[in-house]
């Protein structure tokens, strides 16, 4: 969406910059009556957001409440910047949320970098700011500079075409429940330094800005520097670039919504995800399906999969697997492997075993039979010809269901499969079933010692089949989900 522009204000003429701000906001969506948290660091950029906030909210009636944190990174200078932010509140009417957090703890813990923590901890106080403060908006003072640093930070990293649209002015990022506004992307940072002089309003210096190390303050103050000796508008030019590049990744994005892709699915083991479809679409649609489901395996498990560790050329390994047969994997980062099924991609957790364990239920013959998922398993006298329909209803011999009970399997399982004069190992009825292996763990089974009775979703064995000589036949219906199912 393009932005108003916001760029020519002068330090005598604030109202300019104010009008601009306006119908930025108006572009954006923001509605009247909108709840807005303001991030105040008390640096000029976000002060100057301050500001403008301020002198919009009588026009567009949103409330408005700001938030500032302390990192655990500046010692005094923290608790003076803390103090201006609350004093400069105080005098604009705007209640104030101060939160601290000690960010160097976080990166020793985690072993991650000191600005991952820092940015870590910083999301997570500002959704508790926003919950407290009940906005549904989330502003921060990224200006046209910040998108710049942010798309060339981006490329010295790698990245593809979703890193280098940069920062988007309204975008949903968790842990974050309501939307972050960035509604001065298009203005530079003069612009607002010369917003505050012209209103003789002061702001704090943060030293860390000038330090090079960090690859941001890097990028600041010697990569663009040296880039815009060549081309003075090249900050405009790298936001504009990402402008662009951003209606190029919103129809990639499109068009993989419209393959209808399920869900990646929990499991004890690690995920499944039904891939129905992707293995025909484009490759670029394909590595960005490959890329969601990783993002929501980081999510399920936090400490054993972390987004950042999966690069193109993992993509490119994963998304050849899908042209594979049943059965071939390959590794991932992490110590994660990826297993190709016939129907489904499986991703297997480090150490993680597709093991169920040896619980079992027994199984009341006429009932309900509670089991330890939450699912149940009824049963009770079948009609004349019913027969079920050998996935989540199945009607078998009262018989040979005496001290039957329901269990996962076990080693040495042995299955006569409907029809057959003799049995053989579980094993292989599965796999002349088509299993992916890491189900055959997970799907229930009603079992009498080692004989299985009826492997719940597939088929019931010849030892439990109603038969003419059966005097009392018994329907069954299991209402949880299989493990292939979603």
């Amino acid at each position: 969406m393009p932005m108003a522009p916001l760029e020519g204000s002068s330090p005598s003429d604030p109202r300019a910059l104010e009008a601009a701000f306006l119908r930025t906001l108006d572009e954006l969506g923001v509605a009247e009556g909108s709840g807005i948290l303001a991030a105040v660091s008390g640096g000029a950029d976000s002060v100057a957001l301050l500001r403008l906030l301020c002198a919009a909210r009588g026009a567009r009636r949103f409330t408005l409440c700001a938030a500032h944190l302390d990192h655990g990174i500046r010692e005094r200078d923290a608790s003076r910047d803390a103090a201006f932010v609350d004093a400069l509140c105080g005098r604009l009417g705007v209640p104030c949320i101060l939160g601290a957090r000690d960010a160097p703890a976080l990166a020793k813990r985690i072993g991650g970098g000191l600005e991952e923590a820092a940015r870590r901890l910083r999301y997570e106080f500002l959704e508790e700011a926003r919950s407290r403060s009940g906005a549904g908006y989330v502003a921060l003072a990224h200006h046209l500079e910040d998108q710049a640093e942010t798309v060339l930070l981006h490329l010295v990293r790698g990245c593809g075409l979703a890193g280098l649209t940069g920062m988007r002015p309204v975008a949903d990022v968790p842990p974050v429940q309501g939307r972050l506004l960035r509604p001065l992307l298009d203005v530079r940072r003069g612009a607002l330094r010369a917003y505050l002089t012209g209103l003789g309003q002061d702001w704090r210096e943060d030293a860390t800005n000038a330090d090079p190390s960090p690859a941001r303050n890097w990028i600041r103050w010697s990569v663009l520097p040296a880039m815009a000796e060549r081309n003075p508008n090249l900050a405009a030019g790298l936001a504009g670039m990402a402008e662009r590049l951003a209606l190029d990744e919103a129809y990639l994005q499109s068009a993989l919504k419209a393959l209808d892709l399920a869900a990646p699915k929990p499991m004890p083991y690690g995920v499944c995800w039904r891939i129905d479809g992707l293995p025909g679409a484009h490759e670029a649609l394909r590595r960005r399906a490959l890329a969601a489901c990783w993002r929501e395996t980081a999510r399920e498990r936090p400490g054993a999969a972390r987004p950042g560790q999966l690069e193109a050329r993992h993509l490119e390994k994963l998304s050849a697997l899908l042209d594979e047969r049943a059965g071939e994997a390959g590794n991932l980062p992490g110590g994660w492997r990826a297993l190709r099924g016939r129907n489904h991609l499986h991703l297997l957790a480090p150490g993680a075993e597709p093991s169920s364990g040896q619980e079992e239920t027994p199984l009341r013959i006429d009932g309900e039979t509670a089991l330890p998922d939450g699912s149940r398993l009824w049963t009770r006298p079948a009609r004349p010809g019913e027969r079920g329909d050998g996935l989540h209803t199945q009607v078998l011999d009262a018989g040979a269901l005496r001290n039957a009970v329901v269990r996962f399997k076990r080693a040495g399982d042995r299955f006569r499969p409907l029809g057959a004069t003799g049995s053989q190992p579980l094993k292989q009825t599965l796999i002349d079933r088509g299993v992916d292996r890491p189900f055959r763990a997970w799907i229930p089974l009603v079992a009498g010692e080692s004989r299985v009775l009826w492997i719940i979703g597939l088929l019931p064995a010849q030892d439990a089949a109603v038969t003419a000589r059966t005097s009392r036949p018994i329907h069954l219906t299991y209402d949880g989900a299989l493990p292939w199912e979603p």
